[in-house]
């Protein structure tokens, strides 16, 4: 899909963008849920990318994004799998998406393939040995069927007028943006790239 010229603003930079690619594409997503469960704000990111030679789009991107409060992310994706589907594999559905907090008390875990719910689950697992578990891994709900993604549901009942809760706000996309913005200057320049408050 990034390495296809024919989809243009999936992959070619515009305005004042540094790049285009899997980042904007798809690590979006990660970082607006990493930072929404966390409440964690970006401070500064290192980030290395390998980008098409066809499109220029970046393929596979590493970040290494230092927080306010002294927590680390690594956020890694790639559009590279085998199979039809490039953010997919041969015998996934969908986009394979694995999201893992650890932190002082023990860890969350949230992964699965976002085109079937069956395949993934959140857990809890804290140091004391006490877990908590949620079948079903609901993260972008791309399936064909039905009513649509989540998503949608929440803009349609906002557009009608409905109380919803927006879980991806204009204080997330800002840290989404700035977050993203950077690593594409930091895998430009090959620099740590500070984040302004």
């Amino acid at each position: 899909f990034f390495e296809d010229p024919k989809n243009l603003l999936w992959v070619s930079a515009s305005g004042t963008m540094t790049g285009n690619g899997f980042a904007w594409g798809q690590s979006c997503h990660t970082l607006a849920w990493v930072y929404m469960v966390t409440g964690l704000v970006p401070e500064s990111v290192f980030c290395k990318m390998k980008c098409c030679k066809v499109t220029g789009a970046d393929i596979f991107t590493s970040a290494l994004i230092q927080c306010t409060n002294g927590a680390t992310i690594c956020c890694q994706g790639l559009a590279g799998l085998p199979g039809r589907n490039a953010v997919g594999s041969a015998s996934k559905k969908g986009k394979l998406i694995e999201n893992k907090i650890f932190g002082s008390l023990g860890c969350l875990l949230y992964s699965g393939d976002d085109a079937d719910p069956a395949s993934g689950k959140l857990e809890v697992l804290l140091h004391d040995g006490s877990t908590e578990s949620e079948d079903g891994f609901f993260f972008e709900n791309t399936s064909k069927g039905g009513p649509g993604p989540e998503s949608l549901q929440s803009f349609l009942t906002a557009c009608s007028g409905q109380k919803v809760e927006n879980m991806a706000d204009a204080t997330n996309g800002l840290l989404v943006v700035q977050t993203i913005e950077a690593m594409y200057k930091s895998a430009k320049d090959g620099s740590v790239c500070r984040i302004k408050a």
